[in-house]
């Protein structure tokens, strides 16, 4: 069959770059949007592509959630894959294996290797696995995707001292540019072998020396892709401001006060509660006319804006070190991610009452993180 490109994950950090690659080289890759645990769906994914690179995964879920998705939908492209034949199933697997075994993430990703070794040789397919170190660059998010976003995102919004450091910052992490990733995957498609698992290197930093760098212009700039990641998030990418007043704590041996809102601020439609448990987010969706005003209650909390196409524009860390509303404007994407181990709480604070006949809610229509 003439080849045909698909992939899976297209959403992500390291999926978003290899589509752009991947066009660049005059392929229109197809991209699964559909739910990877559904069996029919991956089979007429798979039945109209010749190679496939699996990037889906949960990796910051709950651990059932984590199970169930790694391995159905591992499952599901190589069931389907077989059924095809001629097929070259591409994996992405981390290093994480090695160094977090006993994790549900590095268990469902060493499974899913198992299955598609076996693959191999069997009605004509394929299986290429990489396992590569963490990955950074430009779009990756920070609070997610590694801890050079989220030091560069420290580093380009003024807060280079406060990167957050944990124990003696003497622990190691090899880390790896996404330029690299792209370059392993591309030429993979090319490869003649029936079955090759590739363990990638990378650059190994300890945290503060990594931090030190990317604190420090002139060491930054010895690292190309560290420079390229610092300057996507030291870009302007401006949104429309209508802050509230942040009024001062008021803090004594019994407690905190805090005067929140006064009357004629802003229209109040409704005032809510919202949580997140850990490891998990809410929204991904956007409003039309619906202006909001969010204020951490309780924990730590990511905020991701995105335009309405599901471009990433930026990230806003919300803390009750500093506490405020932060205004989401109508006509952006946004999300809201737990970094916490325990359960996030915060006020939504919005111009009008929910009528569930006319909610002016309107989701992605591609997957978010």
């Amino acid at each position: 069959m003439e080849r045909k490109i698909g992939v899976t994950g297209a959403a992500g950090f390291i999926g978003q770059h290899l589509v752009s690659a991947l066009k660049l080289t005059g392929l229109e890759p197809i991209i699964f949007e559909d739910d990877i645990c559904n069996a029919q769906r991956v089979s007429e994914f798979v039945s109209r592509c010749s190679v496939i690179f699996h990037l889906a995964a949960k990796h910051r879920a709950p651990e059932e959630e984590i199970l169930k998705v790694n391995i159905e939908g591992g499952k599901n492209l190589v069931s389907a894959a077989k059924d095809y034949g001629n097929r070259r199933l591409v994996l992405m697997s981390t290093n994480y294996i090695s160094r977090y075994p006993d994790s549900a993430y590095s268990k469902t990703k060493l499974f899913t290797e198992k299955i598609f070794s076996e693959i191999a040789g069997v009605h004509g397919c394929s299986a290429i696995i990489f396992r590569f170190p963490n990955a950074y660059g430009p779009e990756s998010r920070p609070f997610y995707n590694s801890g050079v976003a989220t030091f560069c995102w420290y580093e380009a919004n003024g807060l280079g001292d406060k990167m957050p450091i944990f124990g003696d910052g003497r622990q190691k992490t090899d880390y790896i540019a996404i330029g690299k990733v792209i370059d392993f995957l591309i030429d993979s498609q090319s490869w003649k072998d029936d079955f090759k698992r590739v363990d990638v290197a990378g650059d190994i930093f300890s945290v503060r020396d990594l931090a030190d760098i990317i604190h420090n212009p002139k060491k930054r700039k010895k690292y190309p892709a560290l420079e390229a990641t610092w300057e996507f998030f030291a870009k302007p990418r401006l949104l429309p401001e209508k802050p509230l007043k942040a009024y001062p704590v008021h803090i004594n041996a019994s407690g905190s006060f805090q005067e929140l809102i006064h009357e004629g601020e802003i229209t109040i439609g409704q005032l809510s509660l919202c949580t997140i448990e850990a490891a998990n987010q809410r929204g991904g969706h956007y409003h039309t006319r619906k202006e909001e005003w969010f204020y951490l209650v309780q924990g730590r909390m990511a905020l991701d804006f995105y335009t309405k196409e599901a471009e990433y524009l930026q990230t806003q860390l919300l803390t009750t070190d500093s506490p405020k509303f932060i205004y989401i404007p109508p006509g952006y994407l946004h999300v809201v991610r737990n970094l916490g181990n325990e359960v996030a709480k915060f006020l939504i604070l919005c111009n009008e009452k929910f009528n569930p006949d006319d909610a002016d809610t309107y989701r992605a229509k591609v997957h978010i993180l």
